[in-house]
């Protein structure tokens, strides 16, 4: 009895031996299975140019429309402006012309009306000038001691509307801009001593002019890109499931695993067509800087 319990664990033994092998094997993805599934997958995509075609250009079309429409300095920005000053010389009307046109629209009205029309959203901004501004700027430049009340009245008011902070930011900026070129105009070679006791040298990186599509572009070719790797290959799988082809492989013995694999090195290939031909249209096209 002793030496037959010995023969069956020995026997017992052999089994375990053999199903851990055999299971082994059925674990570890085969690469032949997996090259015959991406050929079945390269030449589904074959019978379908249309569809091809359009995982090609559509990532392009979703970045152009992205770098057009968002980004740049906005245009014809309605601002009110309420000036006080009536008389025939007043440095008022000269600050007003280093205005960037092309960014702001000057809309001149009364204190009310552009105060109304700013509340109801017409206007992104008030400019305001006293009375008494050119004479109250030059008391300020000549005199020794200032009131207060001088100083409030040689100071250009400006009101923003906050609910945007893009355009609020542009606005102030060209307002610094237009200041810099009014006191070069007015003060010529000391026009050092209207301007700040801060100097802002070249950038480490970037430009000082920087463009909002310059900072958008990275995630939004990211974002475009993972978005659209999840739905070709969700769309992949629904696909194969409901023409049956999903079906076939299982009962040809493929794993899940080398499914995966396969439909991960096949949809790499159309990932990186459409990761060149977007960073292509960006930096070509757009003139987004690469350093």
């Amino acid at each position: 009895d002793g030496e037959e319990e010995q023969k069956d664990e020995k026997c017992h033994e052999h089994e375990l031996k053999a199903d851990w092998k055999m299971w082994g094997r059925y674990l570890m993805p085969k690469f032949r299975n997996i090259i015959a599934l991406m050929i079945k997958t390269f030449m589904r995509m074959k019978r379908m140019p249309g569809f091809l075609c359009f995982q090609f250009l559509l990532p392009v079309i979703q970045i152009a429309l992205i770098c057009l429409c968002i980004g740049g300095d906005p245009k014809d920005l309605p601002v009110a402006v309420v000036n006080n000053e009536t008389g025939n010389f007043s440095l008022s009307h000269r600050f007003l012309q280093h205005l960037d046109n092309k960014s702001i629209h000057q809309v001149h009205l009364n204190q009310a009306a552009a105060l109304t029309g700013a509340r109801n959203g017409l206007y992104w901004a008030i400019i305001g000038f006293g009375v008494n501004y050119t004479q109250s700027l030059f008391l300020r430049m000549v005199e020794q001691k200032v009131d207060p009340s001088l100083v409030e009245s040689s100071s250009v008011h400006v009101w923003l509307d906050m609910t945007n902070q893009q355009i609020a930011f542009t606005v102030e900026q060209k307002l610094q801009e237009a200041f810099q070129g009014f006191a070069k105009d007015m003060l010529g070679n000391k026009s050092y001593l209207a301007s700040l006791p801060v100097k802002f040298e070249e950038p480490i990186y970037g430009s000082r002019t920087p463009d909002f599509t310059d900072f958008i572009a990275p995630g939004a070719i990211l974002s475009i890109t993972f978005f659209w790797a999840v739905g070709l290959t969700a769309l992949s799988f629904v696909t194969e499931k409901k023409c049956g082809l999903l079906d076939r492989c299982w009962v040809t013995g493929v794993s899940s695993l080398e499914i995966m694999l396969a439909h991960l090195l096949s949809h790499l290939f159309t990932m990186a067509v459409q990761i060149i031909a977007m960073l292509l249209f960006v930096f070509l096209v757009f003139k987004v800087p690469n350093h």
